[in-house]
């Protein structure tokens, strides 16, 4: 409990502190404004997923081809089915606009940048107030990762992993010493669609397992 009091105290004061959300709203706008600006269209694994998820929207079918169901498709070898099925909510909620899941993939990368500048609070400040030249330090490489601001404007499940990842690390900062049967399966959910949106989301699952084998 001590550390969700801890964690929720800092989100609060970096939620109510001015020139870090406006360090905030720069990493959102440099995300979503390189989206705006390039329109990457999709292509290979980018164009399969988005063929993916309108199918799932508009026939209820999780494949690439148009043959009869139970031939062989090429939608099997393509990593998923976590981001695919988020495209295919998107698609269903809001039609089929890409601007839209590049303005939510950016605010996905804005929000874990938050939950990292407040985890790393809570692990390594040993003072009541922030340090807020190491927290920048830190966290400003993330932000503005190269790689991260192009996934941002691709239809790629990197930057929906990234965020299911930090919010599971959160999860198990917090719950892991004291967990709960409803705190077990929010974090059986995060963990699951990672493995789901990559399988290398499996990582997540054996780290956390050992730890707790650990204590």
């Amino acid at each position: 409990m001590a550390k969700e009091k801890n964690l929720g105290k800092i989100i609060r004061e970096l939620a109510t502190t001015k020139h870090f959300m406006v360090f905030l709203a720069v990493v959102f706008a440099v995300h979503f404004g390189y989206a705006l600006v390039h329109q990457i269209p999709p292509a290979v694994d980018a164009r399969a997923y988005d063929t993916i998820a309108q199918n799932l929207v508009t026939a209820g079918e999780y494949r690439l081809g148009t043959g009869a169901v139970g031939e062989m498709d090429g939608a099997i070898y393509k990593i998923g089915p976590g981001y695919e099925f988020f495209l295919a909510a998107v698609y269903l909620v809001f039609g089929h606009h890409f601007w839209l899941v590049w303005a939510l993939q950016a605010l996905m990368y804005t929000a874990a940048v938050l939950m990292l500048a407040a985890l790393a609070g809570a692990v390594f400040n040993k003072e009541e107030k922030i340090n807020w030249g190491a927290l920048y330090a830190g966290v400003a490489p993330a932000a503005f990762f190269i790689d991260g601001i192009l996934l941002s404007g691709m239809l790629m499940g990197e930057v929906l992993f990234i965020f299911m990842a930090v919010m599971a690390m959160a999860a198990f900062y917090v719950w892991g010493e004291k967990p709960t049967v409803g705190r077990s399966a929010v974090l059986g959910f995060l963990l699951g669609a990672l493995y789901l949106i990559r399988p290398v989301g499996v990582v997540f699952i054996l780290a956390f397992g050992g730890a707790k084998l650990a204590r």
